[in-house]
């Protein structure tokens, strides 16, 4: 996903854009889950997905860091970058993928993160 920064190809899109990242690296990250709730948003992701870290603020680099929306559905996902950053596609404030600080997308939000 690195080598699409500032792209806004996944605007609003933050599932697609994960899922498609580590497709092109060879690993599906819904094997083993149910079809349409891995697929619908990242929120519902988090519901199912196995190896889930709730609440740890120390992603590891690769890992998915997830954040709720004010309404539950569909929320956010980026990937760890590791030491308290992510990459990430828009997040209501900043278009197109970008480098970010975990802490600086709403704290309150903050669901944890899953290994992949």
């Amino acid at each position: 996903m690195s080598a699409r920064l500032g792209s806004r190809q996944y605007d609003g899109l933050c599932l697609a854009a994960v899922y498609q990242a580590y497709l092109s690296a060879g690993r599906n990250i819904t094997d083993g889950l149910p079809y349409g709730p891995a697929h619908d948003s990242a929120y519902i992701y988090w519901t199912v997905a196995a190896n889930k870290h709730p609440g740890d603020r120390n992603p590891p680099r690769g890992a998915l860091v997830f954040f709720r929306s004010a309404a539950g559905a569909p929320g956010h996902v980026a990937i760890s970058l590791g030491n308290g950053e992510m990459i990430s596609t828009y997040d209501g404030r900043t278009a197109g993928i970008h480098i970010m600080a975990i802490s600086a997308y709403d704290p309150s939000r903050y669901l944890g993160w899953v290994g992949i």
